[in-house]
């Protein structure tokens, strides 16, 4: 598969060959991010932690970070991802290192995509965050 010609070229190592012909990524963890949460998995666990929506008005409105809590899925036995045992303390050393995981990676990874993104729907003026 192909980058479309008018897609930014942003750094990284592509999942491709993960996902089209089944590879193995050898990572212990995985990151992914969208407008509202910062995710880390790994095989068994999943934490997703909610983050500042930045400037887009129309992702403010659904700032759910005071509403919903974090997330921390028990994938080996909550397949279906239903049941949040993040508040449960067995899980507490588990949620601890997938949080400092995530906090080194994100101060070490510049957020070029999230704030490619703001800048192509906002302009350079909005994205400050």
């Amino acid at each position: 598969m192909k980058r479309p010609k008018d897609a930014p070229e942003l750094p990284g190592k592509s999942l491709m060959p993960s996902l089209t012909e089944n590879k193995p990524t050898y990572r212990k963890y995985a990151i992914s991010e969208n407008w509202s949460q910062s995710t880390v998995i790994t095989e068994r666990y999943k934490l997703g932690v909610w983050i500042d929506p930045g400037p887009i008005d129309k992702y403010k409105r659904r700032d759910n970070r005071q509403r919903f809590g974090d997330q921390l899925f028990d994938r080996e036995k909550d397949p279906d991802e239903i049941h949040n045992v993040i508040e449960k303390p067995g899980y507490a050393k588990v949620q601890k290192q997938l949080r400092k995981y995530l906090d080194d990676f994100t101060s070490k990874v510049p957020a070029t995509g999230r704030m490619g993104f703001i800048r192509l729907t906002q302009g350079k003026k909005n994205a400050k965050t």
